[in-house]
């Protein structure tokens, strides 16, 4: 505390300063919140219903596209379950993977510093 006093000129009380799990577990979810989006999954599954023989025809045959799942709940409707093939997925433009895993490792290692 010293050392703070001296480098920034303000005078800290000890006694003052105490262990708060709630704050410190909102300070990470903010944290966490705040920076999650630079490395947000770009290429989320998707969910389809569909009537039409050929909406279904022309998801299952696209090249871009990745059926995962098929459900059929009765003879007019199927859940059509669908993602983008791998090589079909543009980078988001708020992809920054290196500043997430920076983020993602100080939200995990700070809290033992207090």
């Amino acid at each position: 505390m010293e050392d703070y006093r001296r480098a920034e000129g303000i005078a800290l009380d000890k006694a003052s300063f105490s262990k708060n799990a709630v704050q410190m577990t909102l300070a990470k979810l903010k944290l966490n919140l705040m920076r999650g989006k630079c490395a947000q999954n770009q290429n989320k599954i998707q969910t389809t219903l569909v009537t039409s023989v050929k909406v279904l025809y022309e998801l299952l045959t696209s090249p871009g596209t990745e059926v995962t799942n098929l459900i059929f709940p009765n003879d007019d409707v199927v859940w059509v379950s669908w993602k983008d093939s791998d090589d079909n997925i543009a980078a988001g433009k708020n992809v920054i993977v290196a500043v997430a895993a920076y983020v993602t490792t100080q939200a995990r290692l700070k809290p033992y510093d207090y």
